[in-house]
């Protein structure tokens, strides 16, 4: 009889253990036969344990060392790791929460990768190294907490702690639009990869270059705004950005990778100057180009003329809407469509190494203003770059001692003449591109190096290009080919050319 009471009691319990999971709970903490460890480096765990608490004593989890492990729920490392190795964890897709101990100094690339239920990370003081893409495509984090002097997480987004490079843009941030702070210099490669909500990055006045798959694999993302001085864009830097509509790129950008935009719409639109290089990669790429931005997401845009589009219905416009709009503003669908060269005058002359080109009868608009001698802080002899950029000036005395004129510095002025001063050796990209009043310029033989539309869209550039009988090369300075007008397919430069400007060729 009291055999059978303790057996009426027993079941009913077991059953509830089992119910309620806790016999389970009591299976799936991982013991030692789990890990795989080689000296103090751990190099794989096999386990199907949902709480892993790795050994004391492993210094370095090894590259891949729980990748794809999907039983994993979360994870406690010892005082004694100090280095988390490339994916160690990556593909942990039930992985929840991880505390990084202030023994870790490194954390490599991928570290995290697509890890898409990783919701709290916290990081302690010894971190020194965060790799590139460390905790990208983790769909669930939206903060990481750092106890550390080296990085900061603000708004969702990772950076130094002087915040001049970007590490990581959060998955899980929810915010719509990222307006960079001017501070950033750098982003990280996979830094944006999987940001799934962002639509908009207004990106920095301090960016130079965008890097390799940079802001790759955002699926809502539609608009991109670059500033000047930015200048290059790498290898799948926007690529797999499906629902990418447009990039505005300023006249600074010289370089973009063939594959930059990689699986992106072809009825992207570049929104870019006439003549510019973003115009020739765009039409020659199969994209379209606009000097008008065509889509709008915030109420910043309608200052800074954007088509009046709502907030709500900004995308949500049917496809002839845009065809509409496209024809509006003169998007560009094929082959590049040169603006007006100006007026065709007879009297230009070129030498061999030197160009003067004296036009009459043309007017020049503008205001005079002082001619102010903006220098490069760390080279005294160097015009720095966009000194005088768009600006209204109608003439200007470069100084004797100025050995190089920077790049974009008179581009779109209204300066009407210039003489690069004897002793000077460089011109470079685009100094005086589209300055549409310039019709005097005096290159001495001293210039050895023109870089790329230095002279383009000039009435002094435009006299020679429209010339019936002036010689098919334009050469300036020292030997520096600038101009070629002929239409060979094997060009035999002439004995006078020592060197040939980018994108003459």
């Amino acid at each position: 009889m009291n055999l059978k009471k303790v057996l009426f009691f027993t079941i009913p319990i077991l059953a509830i253990l089992t119910v309620l999971g806790i016999g389970a709970v009591l299976n799936t903490k991982a013991d030692s036969s789990e890990f795989i460890i080689d000296g103090t480096t751990l190099a794989r765990y096999t386990g199907q344990s949902s709480s892993v608490s790795i050994p004391v004593g492993v210094r370095v989890i090894a590259d891949g060392a729980f990748a794809d492990n999907s039983f994993v729920t979360d994870v406690t490392l010892p005082g004694t790791v100090d280095t988390i190795g490339y994916r160690a964890f990556a593909g942990c897709s039930n992985l929840k929460s991880i505390i990084i101990p202030d023994s870790v100094f490194a954390i490599d690339d991928s570290a995290f990768n697509d890890d898409v239920n990783l919701s709290s990370v916290i990081i302690g003081k010894g971190l020194s190294k965060l790799g590139q893409g460390a905790f990208s495509g983790c769909d669930s984090l939206k903060d990481i907490v750092f106890d550390n002097e080296n990085y900061v997480c603000k708004d969702g987004v990772v950076y130094d702690k002087s915040m001049k490079t970007v590490y990581q843009y959060l998955a899980g941030n929810t915010l719509n639009i990222y307006d960079m702070p001017d501070s950033v210099t750098d982003i990280k490669r996979y830094a944006f990869w999987g940001a799934n909500y962002l639509e908009e990055i207004d990106f920095s006045a301090s960016l130079k270059s965008v890097d390799d798959y940079a802001v790759s694999n955002c699926p809502n993302l539609k608009n991109v705004i670059l500033h000047t001085p930015t200048r290059s864009i790498a290898l799948g830097a926007f690529s797999d950005n499906i629902s990418l509509r447009q990039i505005v790129s300023p006249l600074s950008m010289s370089k973009i990778h063939d594959n930059a935009f990689d699986n992106c719409p072809s009825d992207l639109i570049f929104v870019c100057e006439n003549g510019s290089y973003s115009e020739e990669y765009a039409l020659t790429h199969g994209f379209l180009t606009s000097t008008i931005k065509q889509v709008a997401i915030n109420k910043r845009d309608y200052i800074n003329g954007y088509p009046s589009l709502s907030d709500n219905n900004a995308y949500s416009q049917p496809d002839d809407y845009f065809a509409d709009k496209r024809k509006e503003n003169n998007v560009h669908t094929s082959v590049k469509v040169d603006e007006p060269e100006g007026k065709v005058v007879s009297d230009s002359f070129v030498v061999a190494d030197k160009a003067f080109v004296s036009l009459e009868g043309i007017g020049i608009t503008g205001s005079e203003e002082t001619s102010i001698v903006i220098t490069n802080p760390d080279d005294p002899n160097r015009l720095q770059d966009y000194s005088h950029y768009n600006s209204r000036i109608i003439s200007y005395e470069i100084p004797d001692n100025i050995t190089s004129i920077g790049k974009l510095s008179f581009a779109r002025s209204d300066i009407n003449s210039i003489i690069i001063p004897d002793g000077a050796t460089t011109i470079d990209y685009a100094a005086f591109y589209h300055c549409d009043n310039l019709v005097n310029v005096y290159i001495p033989d001293t210039v050895t190096s023109i870089g790329a539309h230095a002279f383009e869209h000039t009435p002094w550039y435009n006299a020679w290009l429209n010339d019936p009988v002036a010689d098919d090369y334009l050469i300036v300075g020292d030997g520096v080919l600038i101009g070629y007008k002929g239409n060979k397919a094997d060009v035999s430069l002439p004995e006078a050319v020592k060197v040939v400007a980018e994108g003459v060729l």
